[in-house]
């Protein structure tokens, strides 16, 4: 029996004559970049924590499982061919050798993709999105796509032996990234596209969270295939060295595990299965209680108070006995006649963007009578210019200056 102490000589000497550590270098260096070139309204994914965690998943197989391919790939042909003759005299099982050459190699590309991690969670922490701990499920299947796509590799470098292989066949992960998405996302089955490529490209409001279930029985999956691929390269590579073969039993063992985690991913599939609701609480303003955020969002609670007190501020203006809103991000059960859900595509708004959606919310319930006017959409702008205006301070604003008011545009346009 191998001890301790020999796993971690074996291993360490692995690590150090590893051919992943430029492709776990450049894992880190293209995850730190996309995290901080990409601002809150050119990405979905900045600024939420949960859409933070759908984004590793993405790029844990689309860029990251490309390079993964790479270093599997070189390992798969050096174990193969066994220039040296290291691997053929050994007198350990194929099954250990490769072991110890998939972990020194994945310590690399684990090391790398935490580093990418990293980066995107500080970028996400930064602009004020916070870091959520119920997304590790997500970064568990970024790691496993890592994993799966480096075996993958392994097994075709085994085959091939060309080195050019590697770069031709880097690829793959990425052209079936694209494939899924272009293809199988409008065919009949979409529910294969995880089966394709194993990632979660969806966009989650704060009312929704990761579900865990769905997405580790989508991480057992991922991980049968690379233990598939694994099994099939120490065939190969048994054949190749002339060693006793790999049992049978396991093999065939690690196939029966991918199909039935495969089965568990397709058979409950709904289009969006893998988020669940959000079972965090609510924060809402202390003290006038007219503003609530999902938990998760507290920290910029203040920009939203003081949004929604310089909109009522103007709408008490243009409106002396106007209610006041109780605005609740969206999500947030609604308990009274005065609450209104706001939804921003912006995970990370500024005041202003805040000012401006909370206005459109108060020119809605101001011109509910109109609703189904036939003027409603030209009440709506006009009323909204009064708001925009009144918000910037122009007192001198041609709606002011034209004696607009909001009775007048109710006349004009509600009947």
């Amino acid at each position: 029996m191998t001890s301790p102490s020999e796993v971690v000589r074996a291993t360490t000497i692995h690590v150090e004559t590893s051919a992943a550590a430029v492709p776990a270098s450049l894992i880190a260096v293209a995850g730190t970049a996309i995290a901080f070139a990409s601002g809150p309204l050119d990405t979905t994914w900045v600024g939420r924590p949960n859409n933070t965690g759908l984004y590793l998943t993405v790029f844990g197989f689309a860029i990251a499982g490309c390079l993964a391919l790479i270093a599997g790939y070189l390992s798969g042909r050096s174990l193969a061919t066994d220039s040296t003759a290291i691997y053929r005299r050994s007198s350990r099982s194929v099954l250990t050798l490769v072991s110890y050459r998939v972990l020194g190699d994945f310590i690399w590309l684990t090391a790398g993709l935490s580093i990418a991690a990293a980066a995107a969670l500080l970028r996400t922490l930064l602009i004020g999105g916070g870091i959520a701990m119920g997304i590790w499920p997500l970064v568990l299947l970024a790691s496993s796509s890592v994993l799966a796509s480096y075996t993958f590799g392994l097994v075709l470098g085994a085959l091939l032996l060309h080195a050019a292989g590697a770069a031709i066949l880097a690829p793959l992960p990425y052209a079936a990234t694209l494939f899924s998405s272009s293809v199988l996302g409008l065919s009949s089955m979409p529910q294969l596209q995880q089966i394709v490529a194993p990632y979660i490209d969806q966009s989650w409001d704060p009312v929704l969270v990761p579900n865990v279930v769905p997405i580790l029985a989508l991480v057992g999956y991922v991980l049968g295939v690379a233990a598939t691929c694994m099994a099939a390269a120490c065939i190969i590579v048994s054949r190749r060295l002339r060693r006793p073969n790999l049992p049978l039993w396991m093999a065939t063992a690690a196939t029966l595990a991918t199909v039935a985690f495969g089965l568990a991913v397709i058979i409950p599939w709904t289009p969006n299965g893998f988020a669940r609701m959000n079972p965090g609480g609510v924060a809402c303003a202390s003290a006038s209680g007219h503003v609530c955020v999902w938990e998760s969002q507290e920290a910029r609670l203040s920009d939203w108070v003081t949004a929604e007190e310089s909109v009522y501020l103007v709408a008490q203006r243009l409106e002396p006995d106007s209610q006041r809103l109780r605005i609740m991000q969206v999500g947030i059960d609604l308990e009274g006649p005065e609450d209104r859900s706001l939804e921003l595509f912006n995970p990370v708004p500024t005041v202003t963007e805040l000012r401006l959606a909370i206005a459109e919310v108060y020119v809605a319930a101001m011109l509910a009578q109109c609703v189904d006017a036939p003027g409603y959409g030209a009440a709506f702008s006009e009323m909204m210019g009064l708001f925009v205006d009144e918000l910037g301070g122009r007192a001198d604003s041609p709606g002011v200056a034209g004696g607009l008011s909001v009775d007048s545009i109710r006349a004009e346009h509600c009947g």
